[in-house]
């Protein structure tokens, strides 16, 4: 079917009524749903191109978000079982993605700190920025950096709680996490010693902690031997 052809800087009437379609659909659907990609980008780090619409299922969800896509007069393709959908509009794409890169997930924590913004002359729901920088960090790849830039930048501009910064499951996520923290530092990011001394102990067969000088400048490791 092809991409899109009418996008926010061609036609932004248009292309966010459409919007107003689509996460309508998913609403009266009772779907819980994201807005990820370049429209959660304007919301949190400022202005991009929007070319379409990313939306954020649960993998239970994606065949009903599909549906409700098509009941509300969308044309729909089953793009690809394993992650992605696409629904069309008036020349307004609409990607329904609901597997992201590694193991990023619309868990139910991450559905109840949605928050409620509004994206050209819609309101929608957004993932909390922690979330959002966790799903950056998953969707980091040689062909996308943007999206460590991304991260970086929500770090800079947001509160956030670091404490759910350190929760990733798995081993390379715990990694990615720490990288950006220790990057973030180094770009005057106020990142405290908690979150990062816990992925520490989490991921490494020794105890490890990191303590940082009054100018952010010095850091001091310390490590000893579990057990």
């Amino acid at each position: 079917m092809g991409e899109g052809t009418t996008t926010a800087a061609s036609d932004p009437e248009h292309f966010f009524g459409v919007v107003r379609e689509a996460v309508g659909a998913l609403e009266r659907a009772a779907i819980a749903h994201a807005v990820i990609g370049s429209a959660a980008h304007v919301a949190y780090v400022g202005e991009c191109a929007i070319d379409d619409l990313d939306v954020l299922v649960r993998p239970e969800d994606a065949e009903d978000a599909l549906e409700a896509l098509a009941g509300a007069g969308f044309r729909t393709e089953s793009t690809d079982p394993r992650w992605l959908y696409k629904a069309w509009m008036d020349g307004v794409l609409v990607d329904v993605i609901f597997r992201p890169p590694r193991s990023f997930r619309l868990s139910d924590e991450a559905i109840e700190r949605r928050r409620r913004v509004a994206i050209g002359s819609v309101d929608v729901w957004i993932l909390a920025p922690e979330d959002q920088v966790l799903l950056e960090l998953a969707s980091d790849a040689e062909d996308a950096p943007w999206h460590w830039r991304s991260a970086l930048a929500i770090l800079a501009k947001h509160q956030i709680d670091w404490s759910l910064l350190d929760r990733p499951e798995d081993y390379e996520n715990r990694l990615r996490v720490l990288g950006l923290l220790l990057y973030a530092r180094t770009e005057g990011v106020s990142v405290p010693d908690a979150p990062i001394n816990r992925i520490l102990e989490s991921a490494s067969p020794v105890s490890t902690s990191l303590t940082v000088g009054e100018d952010r400048g010095a850091f001091e490791w310390t490590t000893k031997r579990r057990g």
